[in-house]
């Protein structure tokens, strides 16, 4: 399905491209990208061969499969979308040549595995055929014009840094369509210099709205952070996820980390273990704890770099504040007039003196003091701030006094007996009412009485 997919999506984009074969795909002028999976098919073909002539049909059949799927798919039909999708005709031209390249030698080396669906679209591939069927097509062999060493070492930390960021958002739950920023640090120059002018392929491939490279140096605060070859990964986080779950996921990374250290140092803990074994192991086994003690050690500068920030308050003062002390550095930057107010100001001044000292609240004791700053007048404003603090202090007093009107709640309940009365009055009503039936009984018996005389008669 994969290889059916993969195929479909290259024919979409070929256009009206045909490989006669005059042209040998190293002659073209071939991107990093192209010259990557072109040494990556090679080095498939020559593991392939040496499995098959092994008769270990299980390694053959895991290579291809990796490569198929972990490099022609996911990596080289993605970095060559840039091509595709672009305005350079040469670029296309030679990634649509390199494509087809490399399915061809696809399929025949698939072909023994899953003849079926090989033949079908190798048989729809735009290129010159010597033979009608795959099954007659000549098997693939190593070619050493198609290694390229230098293409495989600079395509390297262009996938890690994709990967680890691409790590990073799936750990902390990031949209796939939320474009991020990234910090990646290093102090290998050649791997700086490769994301800089390849960054063409880390943006889009890693969903980056910006990218910055730089040495290893002052770490971004509250950042998600990767530990990669040679480099370190960081994703500011501030306003995309919670917090507090990416601390979780990493006191669980630290943990899972030493608990594989100490699983490790368990074995030095036996004497014959660093003398029986075979050297190679115990040096392996001695950098793995080495690189996980790294690990922790990062991990846990991460934690700490997105604690959350602890804001101190500072203690009430104790004893009485000397308002004018305080405001010393403010005052100090005050601009006094020089020479006298007129006349008028002073007599405006002196009726707001008059005025302004009984009746006020707290918050008009300040807004006067900072009037009075604005003006200059520094000593009606440190008075209009003492009395501000004096009107804070009372406020105690008049809560006390706020609790006598409570005996009126008291007498408001002797009232309700008079509203209740009227219940009282209603069994009158009622008895008022039975007498006056009991005499309307009689009535009724007198006007029964005739009919008798009737009798009589």
């Amino acid at each position: 399905n994969k290889l059916w997919n993969a195929t479909r999506f290259g024919m979409m984009n070929l256009g009206d491209f045909q490989d006669d074969g005059r042209v040998f795909i190293k002659e073209r002028a071939l991107s990093l990208s192209d010259r990557w999976i072109l040494s990556r098919l090679d080095r498939a073909v020559r593991e392939t061969g040496d499995a098959l002539e092994r008769y270990a049909f299980s390694d053959a059949t895991s290579t291809l499969y990796q490569f198929i799927w972990g490099e022609l798919c996911d990596w080289y039909i993605e970095l060559s979308k840039g091509a595709l999708y672009g305005d350079d005709d040469a670029a296309k031209t030679s990634t649509r040549a390199t494509f087809v390249f490399c399915l061809d030698r696809v399929l025949r080396l698939l072909h023994p595995f899953a003849p079926f669906i090989t033949e079908e679209i190798w048989q729809k591939l735009p290129m010159t055929r010597t033979v009608n069927s795959i099954a007659i097509a000549e098997f693939p062999k190593p070619d050493d014009r198609l290694r390229d060493e230098v293409a495989e070492a600079t395509m390297a930390p262009v996938i890690t840094a994709i990967e680890g960021i691409r790590t990073i958002r799936g750990e902390s739950n990031l949209s796939p369509a939320l474009r991020i920023e990234a910090l990646v640090q290093s102090d290998e120059s050649m791997v700086r210099e490769t994301l800089e002018t390849y960054r063409r392929y880390v943006l889009p491939l890693a969903g980056l709205s910006k990218l910055t490279v730089e040495r290893l140096g002052t770490k971004p605060p509250q950042a998600a952070a990767e530990l990669r070859h040679q480099m370190e990964i960081y994703v500011p986080l501030a306003g995309l996820v919670d917090l507090a779950e990416e601390r979780e996921r990493l006191k669980k990374e630290i943990g899972k980390s030493e608990a594989e250290s100490a699983q490790l140092q368990k074995k030095f803990e036996n004497p014959n273990y660093a003398t029986r074994a075979p050297p190679d192991v115990v040096e392996k086994d001695k950098a793995r704890i080495a690189e996980l003690a790294s690990r922790v050690a990062k991990l846990n500068d991460n934690l700490t770099r997105i604690a959350p920030v602890e804001v101190r308050v500072a203690p009430p003062a104790s004893g009485p504040v000397n308002l004018e002390e305080e405001l010393k550095a403010e005052l100090s930057e005050m601009t006094v007039p020089a020479g006298e107010p007129d006349q008028q100001v002073r007599e405006a001044l002196d009726k707001l003196r008059e005025g302004t000292k009984e009746g006020l609240s707290s918050q008009d004791h300040r807004d006067l003091g900072v009037a009075y700053m604005n003006m200059g007048l520094i000593d009606d404003a440190v008075r209009e701030f003492n009395a501000a603090k004096k009107e804070d202090d009372k406020p105690a007093k008049k809560k006390a006094v706020v609790k006598k009107p409570a005996p009126k709640k008291v007498v408001s309940k002797k009232v309700a007996p008079k509203k209740a009365a009227p219940k009282k009055a209603a069994p009158k009503k009622a008895v008022a009412k039975k007498a006056v039936a009991k005499k309307a009984a009689p009535k009724k018996a007198l006007a029964k009485k005739p009919p008798a005389k009737k009798k009589k008669r």
